[in-house]
């Protein structure tokens, strides 16, 4: 709408300038003959340019519209309301959007497309226009001296860059150039290189020139690229002061396209509203615009060229037509009323587009009116979205203390001592319908609010502790009563020492005692795991006990007890902490948040009965002695377990024998694993030693080879591994005892256990003889079925036995301890020597940290032998 009044305010100018002038010279002279279509054109621009500073000032001030090409009738679109003022535009020149970097101007595909059609049209308007870049102050008459001896005028070398850039900075210097030339007012001009001498120069003639002037100056202002149309117009200008020239231009169409130039310069801008997206109709669109000026550059290209050869007497050209200066100029008209079609689809899509901004505008005022309607009913639900607030806050707050909580705690501990390990858990339980008295007594204990927060039951080796604690954490722990456990044992390193008990009890009550976590995390207070490792038991027990039990809730009056284990204290290689340890525990009565209870087992060891004696004298523990308060009830259990296991035996190895085993050999079964005193350790490794699960015997054979080498003067020790390591030394050779005996003393004494390829290598003995051995010893060691795999003693009592001084009943089967430690210290001496070198690993870092290996290059580098030899 803007772009059709702009358009029709401004031809509407034109016309009335054009009555105006013809007003004047009728009143001023009513003879005066009728004017020619020369002098009518010469006095519309004129009185234009009269009337106005500037066809752009005035154009800009207007801005109601698109420019309209003749003959086109008004745009429907309605004018503006008068009421107002018209809004004020910057200049043209200003406001006109300068081309894009990549996509080359309308003018300039015009131009190429011109270029396209007719190379030779185009060739010669350059040469032409190259003659205006020579210098003519020195040589103009030098070069029409030259022209006047038979050379060929339309010649010339061709200077015009195709780059448009650079030849749009050649077209503004012959354009710059010729509108000076136009202002000089002379009778003899160099024009194309060439003089040329006009006379008859009138007053009207040469206003006609300064109008043309002004106009080609404001669109050459406005739009650069439109020099490639006007700049060899430029240089004709001086021409157009002869009466002659100037009506051969009217006549031609000269002075229509010339006085139509701000039109065809503004279609790019004016035409096309900024609120139209549609890439594939603006591509239509311009193809139209490129059309329009295609036909005006070669109009004006074939103007510039017919003036120039005019002047040199070319005339035929013109007579027979060779130009259809009339068909051109109808082009022209035509290609400006496609434009002019194509701005009616642009102005409904436009005016589509702005209905479619004011629908929009609409339901959004419709939409804030119904947000104003609504202001009540949120206030009244103020209160309601304050309390959802808060329930937000508390749900937020909730959810970041359970993503704190959620994160893991870090902490030295000690997996394999846990309750729920794998080694615990693969461990013996008691067997069913035995130790129930003792169990019992246990529970009791527990639920006693009254009784004494710490349990000792104690007993001799192989009374069946350990299976009786295993057994009672089962319990504790389907009842959700199992506050921790940790499992002592001699020889694995972590768990043979009280360094990691309290970190290892702690992490396992972040899962058993609720909100203990939060508490846990509280109270290490940033603390990592290499900073707790460091410190001393009471700084740990502080931290990982005390103080995150003492900030749990008030403990309910409903909750149970909680219970923890900790088993074979006589197994902790540290027994000077002992004391230390059990103090500190007992503390844990002192705490009201949770009712806490600790059971304990352990051999009645010296070091362990005076670590116990002060708490014993406080009433702080109760102590239960398996050998001597249930001496009747295991004998009994005993009995039951070996029925049990006997019959289990004979139907797995499908024993025809009835009753087997008779009677009286079973009563001396259980007479043996109770004299002197009951040990279930007796009945488990008789049965281990009759069923070979993985190499199969005869059982009964088994069977009478044990009791045939039992004597009723010998250890019950003595009794229950005599027939073991008789069987695995009977029929060797006193050389291959020896070696088998120092496998044995190695085993019982290494510092970590170690597979049997491991030891083997380490010792320099061959595998191949230790796996037809080694297996024979099934019933009292643990021999994993990978051979990598480390081996473990079933039973303690195994290593008492070999290494025991004062049994003289062991004999040939004694330990050394000092000779085998001193044999052991020889032989890592040489595997060091051996197996270490420099960059062992191969990194080809010296300096980087074990830490940074991975583990997997170490165990490949630094077997384990080796790696036991360096510890």
């Amino acid at each position: 709408m803007k772009f059709s009044k702009l358009r029709q305010l401004w031809w509407d100018s034109l016309r009335h300038g054009r009555s105006h002038g013809d007003q004047h010279r009728t009143q001023g002279n009513p003879s005066a003959p009728a004017p020619t279509l020369h002098e009518e054109f010469s006095s519309s621009v004129a009185d234009v340019s009269q009337s106005s500073p500037s066809i752009v000032e005035r154009t800009t001030r207007l801005g109601s519209g698109p420019l309209r090409p003749a003959g086109s009738p008004p745009s429907p679109m309605p004018n503006p309301s008068p009421s107002g003022p018209a809004p004020h535009n910057s200049p043209l020149s200003q406001t006109t959007p300068s081309q894009s970097e990549h996509a080359p101007s309308l003018w300039n595909r015009a131009y190429e497309a011109l270029r396209d059609e007719n190379a030779q049209l185009v060739a010669q308007y350059e040469e032409l226009l190259s003659k205006e870049l020579e210098d003519h102050a020195s040589n103009s008459v030098r070069q029409q001296d030259t022209a006047q001896q038979n050379e060929d005028p339309d010649r010339a070398e061709n200077r015009i860059e195709d780059n448009p850039g650079e030849r749009q900075a050649q077209l503004k210097t012959i354009t710059d150039r010729g509108l000076r030339r136009a202002d000089e007012r002379q009778t003899r001009y160099t024009l194309f290189g060439h003089e040329y001498v006009v006379k008859d120069q009138v007053a009207q003639a040469s206003q006609l020139v300064q109008t043309l002037k002004a106009l080609v100056a404001e669109a050459v202002k406005a739009s650069p690229e439109a020099s490639l149309a006007w700049a060899g117009v430029c240089v004709l200008l001086p021409l157009l002061t002869n009466p002659s020239a100037a009506e051969e231009a009217n006549r031609n169409g000269l002075s229509y396209v010339t006085s139509r130039i701000r039109y065809y310069v503004e279609l790019e801008r004016l035409l096309w509203p900024e609120n139209i997206r549609d890439l594939g109709l603006k591509a239509g669109f311009e193809s139209h615009i490129v059309d329009l000026y295609q036909c005006i550059l070669e109009f004006q290209i074939k103007t510039v060229l017919r003036f120039y050869r005019r002047w040199f007497a070319t005339m035929g050209r013109d007579v027979i037509r060779y130009d259809d200066w009339e068909e051109m100029l109808s082009k022209i008209k035509e290609l400006e009323d496609t434009v002019w079609k194509d701005t009616s689809t642009v102005n409904t899509l436009a005016s589509r587009n702005v209905l479619h901004d004011f629908s929009n505008a609409a339901q959004q005022h419709y939409n804030e009116m119904q947000s104003l309607l609504l202001v009540a009913k949120e206030h009244l639900q103020v209160s309601i979205q304050h309390r959802d607030i808060s329930s937000e806050q508390l749900a937020e707050y909730r959810r970041t203390n359970q993503i704190l909580e959620d994160r893991p705690i870090d902490l030295p501990t000690v997996d394999e001592a846990r309750y729920d390990s794998a080694d615990v858990q693969d461990s013996p339980r008691c067997e069913k319908d035995t130790r129930i008295r003792i169990r019992q007594r246990i529970a009791l204990w527990a639920d006693d609010d009254s009784a004494e927060p710490l349990f000792w039951l104690v007993g001799p080796a192989g009374t069946g502790k350990s299976t009786i604690a295993r057994t009672v954490a089962d319990t504790f722990a389907r009842e959700q009563r199992l506050a921790a456990g940790y499992f002592f044992k001699r020889g694995e390193q972590g768990r043979n020492d009280t360094s990691r008990l309290f970190p290892t009890l702690a992490i396992q009550m972040v899962d058993t005692i609720p909100l203990f976590k939060s508490c846990l995390r509280k109270s290490l207070d940033g603390l990592d795991r290499d900073a707790v490792g460091k410190q001393g038991l009471e700084f740990q027990f502080d931290k990982l006990l005390s103080r995150p039990l003492g900030n749990l809730p008030p403990v309910d009056a409903s909750q149970l007890t909680r219970v923890i284990i900790i088993d074979a204290l006589d197994e902790c290689e540290r027994p000077e902490h002992l004391l230390r340890v059990l103090a500190l525990l007992s503390k844990l009565c002192n705490i009201t948040t949770v009712r806490l209870r600790v059971l304990f087992t352990s051999r009645s060891a010296p070091k362990i009965v005076d670590a116990f004696e002060p708490l014993l004298r406080k009433k702080t523990v109760r102590s239960l002695e398996l050998h001597r308060q249930f001496s009747e009830d295991t004998k009994a259990d005993i009995q039951t377990f070996l029925k049990t296991r006997f019959a289990d035996i004979k139907t797995k190895r499908r024993v025809q024998e009835d009753p087997w085993p008779t009677a009286k050999d079973l009563d001396s079964l259980v007479q043996l694993a109770t004299s002197p005193e009951p040990l279930f350790i007796y009945a488990a490794t008789l049965y281990r030693f009759v069923y070979d699960e993985q190499r199969p015997r005869n059982p009964k054979n088994q069977l009478k080879l044990w009791l045939k080498q039992c004597e009723d003067h010998q250890s019950q020790l003595h009794q229950m591994y005599d027939p073991i390591l008789s069987q695995v030394f009977l029929g060797s050779e006193e050389a291959d005892s020896n070696q088998q005996l120092q496998f044995l003393g190695a085993l019982v004494l290494v510092a970590t256990p170690l597979s049997s390829v491991a030891l083997a290598v380490l010792l320099g003995i061959d595998m191949d003889d230790v796996n037809w051995w080694l297996p024979e010893l099934h019933a009292v060691l643990d021999i994993p079925a990978e051979p990598n795999g480390p081996i473990r003693l079933l039973h303690k009592s195994f290593s008492d036995f070999l290494l025991d001084p004062y049994d003289s009943g062991v004999g040939k089967y004694r330990v050394n301890r000092v000779e085998t430690h001193a044999m052991l210290a020889a032989k890592c001496i040489k595997r060091m020597n051996a197996g270490l070198q420099r960059d062992i690993c191969n990194v080809q870092k010296l300096d980087m940290s074990r830490d940074d290996i991975d583990q997997e290059v170490i165990k490949t580098h630094i077997p384990a032998d080796l790696e036991y030899a360096c510890l």
